[in-house]
């Protein structure tokens, strides 16, 4: 399984046309890894040794800490004009609650992000939410 940073290096150079989205579609990367940018994130004692959602749309990355604080959270990181990426907002719930799993899954397309819920409870035990 990918973890939270090689899925992002594979959407990096994707995007940046390095990698063929064919070649995204294989469960391992078999590349040198080629350091495109670092990602730093504001959440200094957050637990980011669990699974990770990902996606990407032009110069906007998403990326779900969906075990940040029991609550989870998202973080979305803007590409700038000299290519470093810059966090630009960290994104939780409105209701949220712990173990929610808020983050598990993102998507992104443009300007319009969807980040899934797993285990909220809006509609009876951990029915699960997007937002």
């Amino acid at each position: 399984m990918r973890g939270l940073f090689t899925d992002l290096l594979a959407a990096l150079l994707a995007v940046s046309g390095l990698m063929s989205p064919t070649a995204m579609a294989g469960d391992d990367i078999q590349c040198d890894p080629i350091e495109m940018a670092k990602l730093v994130f504001s959440a200094v004692n957050a637990d980011f040794s669990n699974d990770h959602s990902v996606a990407i749309s032009e110069t906007t990355a998403v990326i779900g800490v969906h075990y940040e604080y029991a609550i989870g959270c998202a973080y979305i990181f803007e590409q700038q004009q000299d290519g470093s990426w810059l966090e630009t907002a960290k994104l939780t719930a409105s209701d949220a609650a712990n173990n929610d799993q808020f983050g598990r899954s993102v998507a992104i397309s443009g300007s319009i992000a969807l980040i899934g819920a797993y285990r909220e409870d809006g509609n009876g035990s951990s029915s699960g939410s997007a937002y």
